[in-house]
């Protein structure tokens, strides 16, 4: 399969939609992709193997959704240093060591975006300094209660889910 073209159909915010056009066996076929600069998401653990997790507002299904804390990488910034810059500007942790737990892409039928997923262990506080465009609950529960809200449905986000299997998993192993 081979690309054959790229148009821009629209500029926002926080994403771009192109119109691709490949090649496959003579036929041309034509795809709505998503373009988003990409993201972090990070699970603070405590030395009592706490979490913390942020209930916001996702314009998408309309709902306040509890998640790990997460966001979209700045021009030129590394996927480590946004999960560093999220996870204190959400919830004000400090982490002393941050370990990469993997890639995701959420939704690969019709966007590019990649989630990079982090896990840091946290070792103190400051004040969280909030987008001013965003209104968050911060609630620090043990990592067992996180499982077990995914469990229960109560999160219902996949890059907290898959990052918390993750972690589960390793952790056990170690």
């Amino acid at each position: 399969m081979e690309k054959i073209s790229h148009e821009k159909n629209y500029d926002g915010f926080m994403i771009s939609l192109f119109v691709d056009t490949y090649e496959n066996e003579g036929k041309n076929l034509r795809r709505e992709v998503i373009e988003h600069p990409g993201a972090a998401c990070v699970l603070p653990i405590d030395q009592d193997n706490n979490t913390y997790i942020v209930e916001q507002f996702r314009f998408g299904p309309e709902i306040p959704l509890w998640e790990l804390p997460a966001g979209k990488m700045d021009k030129g910034e590394s996927p480590e240093a946004c999960a560093v810059r999220e996870l204190e500007e959400e919830t004000g942790a400090v982490a002393d060591e941050i370990i990469y737990m993997g890639p995701m892409y959420p939704t690969p039928a019709y966007s590019q975006e990649i989630i990079h997923l982090y896990v840091a262990k946290v070792t103190s506080f400051v004040d969280p300094h909030t987008d001013e465009n965003e209104d968050l609950k911060i609630k620090k529960i043990p990592f067992s209660e996180l499982l077990a809200m995914i469990d229960r449905d109560e999160i219902a986000d996949s890059k907290t889910a898959m990052l918390a299997l993750k972690w589960a998993r390793a952790s056990k192993n170690n």
